[in-house]
């Protein structure tokens, strides 16, 4: 994403499909559990590969909120930013349990 712009740059998603040939086999399934399938089956696997995950599924932010969290703590002073991959929190100091 452009920070300047908010345009998007580049967007992947995972498994992938070939859009020249929509109803092949996805690459991801074994070709014996593909001819198990019924046609339902198959067009529901069909369906959910063509999805773009990167907009359409919802996402926990788990990991955004560790930059906050250590940007408050070093603010409030802490946590010590000299010292490396260490963060401790006293919990009556950071108030985040009573």
């Amino acid at each position: 994403m452009d920070p300047k712009t908010g345009d998007i740059l580049a967007m992947a998603t995972y498994p992938d499909y070939d859009l020249n040939n929509p109803f092949s086999m996805p690459s991801y399934i074994d070709e014996k559990d593909w001819k198990k399938m019924s046609s339902e089956e198959k067009s529901t696997t069909l369906y959910s590969t063509y999805r773009n995950r990167a907009v359409s599924d919802p996402y926990e932010p788990g990991s955004v909120f560790k930059i906050i969290t250590a940007s408050i703590a070093l603010e409030e002073s802490l946590a010590n930013p000299d010292t490396a991959n260490v963060y401790k929190c006293n919990r009556k100091l950071c108030g985040f349990w009573t």
